[in-house]
């Protein structure tokens, strides 16, 4: 594919071991007709290979970018947009789910907001879910926790519409190969959040078991390694404020006789422990947050995770 040809959006659709892909294709054409380009990025599959023959038969211009091995949904995400921005010429990109959670009805909605020019992104939040009430539950934690730690809120996944500008910015940054949207939200690009409903499954259920949402929502967290350990040391400096506030508290209570036996030695040490621990996890976290940052993840070249190239 020549950067030549001019394409209007280009879909980028990570996939792994999902034969919903095929209908997914199907539904792009039914809505978009022409000005399209497909890029599906099979993670590694083995069983439900993508076959690049669906593009054909949908009428859809696009290639299916093999990997060498499983390396993740994100990591594939981010190889799908490093592949359109090398070798494709676009107006808007589009990255969404193979499992028709993320509809290209909808994906319109994202296109039409990006015709503001003060937004850079435009990003699905999600209007209602079908989910089960315990993952909900765990989901409304995560936000908690996620803001507890950041100090900011994250309300949106993958599904997104971008400009070429935003798409180039995005993969200058290692965050990227770790947490779509987290990346997103720190790269101070301009956001607009789109109440979008999500779509239901074309089949099957979620690849993604409860230990691989809590690694996922925990990589989101670590996109924010600075502002999280910023806000453990300001907690730990208030927690031994207190500490020595109950010192005093407890001192005095000694010196005028309120205090009973046995009472002041065993809460004074308490609170001595206290403080000592949260001083030295504020120390680490401060001179850790002053240095320069910790390459989570190191650079990669998405070249060399491409097996194979088989256009549509």
């Amino acid at each position: 594919m020549s950067k030549s040809i001019s394409i209007e959006t280009v879909f980028v659709v990570p996939s792994y071991e999902d034969n919903a892909v095929e209908q997914l294709i199907k539904d792009i054409k039914n809505e978009y007709h022409s000005g399209i380009y497909v890029v599906v990025v099979d993670d590694g599959s083995i069983k439900d290979r993508m076959n690049q023959q669906w593009l054909q038969a949908a009428g859809v211009n696009g290639c299916v970018v093999r990997l060498e091995k499983n390396v993740g949904h994100q990591a594939a995400i981010a190889v799908g947009l490093n592949y359109a921005i090398d070798n494709l010429a676009w107006e808007h990109l589009i990255v969404m789910d193979s499992d028709g959670e993320d509809t290209p009805v909808s994906s319109r909605q994202l296109l039409a907001s990006l015709d503001s020019e003060n937004v850079d992104i435009a990003v699905a939040c999600r209007r209602s879910r079908v989910e089960s009430f315990k993952f909900k539950a765990f989901y409304q934690i995560y936000k908690f926790v996620f803001f507890l730690l950041v100090g900011r809120t994250i309300r949106f996944g993958n599904f997104m519409a971008m400009r070429p500008s935003a798409a180039k910015r995005l993969v200058a940054s290692p965050d990227i190969w770790q947490h779509l949207a987290a990346c997103a939200l720190n790269s101070n690009l301009r956001l607009y959040e789109c109440s979008i409903d999500r779509g239901r499954r074309y089949s099957g259920e979620s690849k993604m078991n409860f230990v691989s949402l809590v690694l996922h929502g925990f990589k989101g967290i670590t996109v924010f390694f600075n502002q999280v350990l910023v806000r453990i040391s300001i907690f730990c400096i208030v927690c031994a404020a207190i500490a020595v506030v109950g010192m005093i508290i407890i001192s005095v209570l000694k010196v005028v006789g309120l205090a009973s036996p046995g009472w002041f030695s065993t809460l004074s040490g308490i609170l001595v422990l206290i403080l000592f621990q949260v001083l030295i996890v504020g120390l680490i976290s401060m001179l850790i947050a002053g240095s320069k940052r910790v390459a989570l993840v190191n650079e990669v070249d998405y070249r060399k995770l491409i097996c194979a190239i088989d256009n549509g």
